[in-house]
Formats: structure tokens, sequence, C-alpha cells
């Protein structure tokens, strides 16, 4: 059975997207205070879909450009490629998006962001199912580096990324939610809906579409 005729495929896209950006507005402006000529994140809270309770670290610019300018190349990519989350990610969603086929002798995709976690870049939860997060202050310096993607390609990170996050929407997955156990499952996708929402609102394909699906049935 086609899941747009269950959820109305136009009206959850529309409504799951707005929802997220404007939520993510909101979480921005209550957890990020700016300090004039320092740009120091607050330690609040962050406020999301994910489970997960995630805290913004004090970090400076200053500090995060020594740490990147430090960083072996294929750090440097993994970090820019994870600019393409949203909120948290496991590893499985990690090994999906994150490639560094382009770095001979690059070590595992875990591996490297385990090394970028000890050096404070990303974030790592142990609650459950092991999570990273780019913490945000370390997404907008990464993101101002004219090199973040070389050897990457922002196109094909976003891709794999949607492509990862589509997976949650098949019939398959959408109608367990409605069996034995769904209540767990919609757990699940519940703490995937900002990827969910980012992936549909940033592909226009039949793939952002089951995205956003996903998210509605959250």
């Amino acid at each position: 059975r086609d899941p747009s005729v269950r959820f109305g495929s136009a009206v959850v896209m529309s409504d799951a997207i707005n929802t997220w950006l404007e939520g993510d507005q909101r979480r921005e402006q209550s957890s990020i205070e700016s300090i004039p000529g320092s740009r120091v994140a607050s330690s609040k809270p962050m406020m999301s879909t994910d489970t997960t309770l995630w805290t913004e670290p004090p970090t400076s610019e200053d500090t995060i450009q020594r740490a990147w300018a430090q960083l072996r190349i294929w750090e440097r990519g993994a970090l820019a490629q994870c600019v393409a989350f949203s909120g948290g990610f496991d590893r499985g969603a990690a090994a999906a998006v994150v490639s560094l086929a382009a770095w001979a002798g690059a070590p595992s995709v875990v591996d490297v962001l385990e090394e970028l976690a000890g050096k404070g870049l990303l974030q790592k939860s142990t609650e459950g199912d092991i999570r990273y997060r780019l913490v945000t202050s370390v997404a907008d310096v990464v993101a101002a580096q004219p090199e973040s993607l070389s050897g990457t390609g922002l196109f094909e990170v976003q891709r794999r990324h949607a492509l990862h996050y589509q997976q949650l929407g098949s019939s398959e997955v959408v109608d367990a939610l409605n069996c034995h156990g769904g209540q767990a499952r919609r757990q699940i996708l519940l703490r995937e809906k900002d990827n969910l929402c980012v992936a549909a609102s940033r592909d226009r394909s039949d793939v952002g579409a089951t995205c956003a699906l996903a998210a509605g049935a959250a």
C-alpha cells in the first residue's frame, strides 16, 4: 500500500518541515547566547525531539579554530560531513553518511568519530545506543572553512543522509507502528525526527517525501 494514501504526503511533508523549522529556531534562541566579541555558546540544555539530553559546552571560536588546524585531513573531512546531521545520530547513520574513501589510509569512520569526541569537537552519549552530536559552535566554524568538504561534496553527503533516513519511512516500518511494539518503534522515529525533517527539507525527490512521511508518523 502507498503510505501517502494513509498520511497525505503533501500535508504531512509541509507540516513536518514547518514544525521542525519553527522548533529549531526556538531551540536556537533559547539555548545559545552570543556574547559580543567572543561567540561563546551557553551551557543550557538543547531541546530537541532527540530524547538524548545534549548540552552546549562553552567553547570559543578561537579554541575551535586552533583545534581544526591540528586535525588530520580525514578528521576534517569527517567533521565537515557531520554538519549534514541535525541533532544526534548513531553509529549506523555515521557509517552510512560519512565517507572517508577519498583519503587513503584513513581509519574507520567510528574510530575517527571517537577521536573527534575525545578532542571535544563531537559530543558522545552512551545512554542506550551510542550517539554523537556536532557541537553547534563547532558546526559554525567548520561550515566557514573553504576546504572543509574537499574530497567529499556537499550534495553527495546530503544525498547519503536522506537515503539513510528514508528507510524509516518505508511501508514496512510505518505499518509496524500499529502492531505490537509499535510505541517503541515510534520512539525511534521521534528520536530521529530532526534528521528526517532536515532531509525532507533538502531533498525534493521521493526520498525526501518518504523522510517527511516518517517524520509525520513519529
